[in-house]
Order: C-alpha cells, then sequence, then structure tokens
C-alpha cells in the first residue's frame, strides 16, 4: 500500500468512474482503521466527521461526483490527524 511509504496519499485529478470507486473504497477502509479521509475542492478541504456514517458523508458531500467536472475533486487518505475531528 502506498501509505507504508507515505504518510498520505491524494488522487489524481481526473479519476475514472472505477477509479472513483477504488478510492472510495479504500477511503472507507482507511477510515475504519483510523485514518484521515476527506475531500479536496480547489482550495477548500472537506473532512469526514469521526464518528459518522460513511456513505451518508459520502452522499452529503457529493462525493459521488455527480454534478463536478473531474478537476473539482480529488479524494485523499492521511495517517495524521486533520483539523478538528
Amino acid at each position: 500500500m502506498l501509505l507504508d511509504g507515505f504518510n498520505a496519499v491524494v488522487s489524481a485529478a481526473s479519476v475514472t468512474p472505477a477509479g472513483q470507486r477504488y478510492w472510495l473504497d479504500r477511503m472507507a477502509e482507511a477510515e475504519v482503521n483510523g485514518m484521515t479521509v476527506g475531500l479536496v475542492r480547489g482550495s477548500g478541504l472537506d473532512l469526514f466527521p469521526k464518528g459518522s456514517d460513511f456513505q451518508e458523508w459520502l452522499k452529503q458531500s457529493n462525493a459521488w461526483g455527480d454534478d463536478e467536472t473531474p478537476n473539482e475533486l480529488r479524494y485523499f487518505i492521511s495517517k495524521k490527524p486533520l483539523g478538528d475531528q
């Protein structure tokens, strides 16, 4: 896994539907393992709030990307805590 050698990973600017599914699955796994996951839109950061329902957060944050161009959304996973969770 990339996180064996790095503290964080971020998706490419353009993700295929299969790539999107891959990232969402890895984010769900990372969250269960206590890592920080979230979405980056431009300069904005949307962190998954600990203790929340992951699937519901994805729907509310539009992480499915339905209304966004591929360059507007990136997925990330960090081994370190970020922000106020």
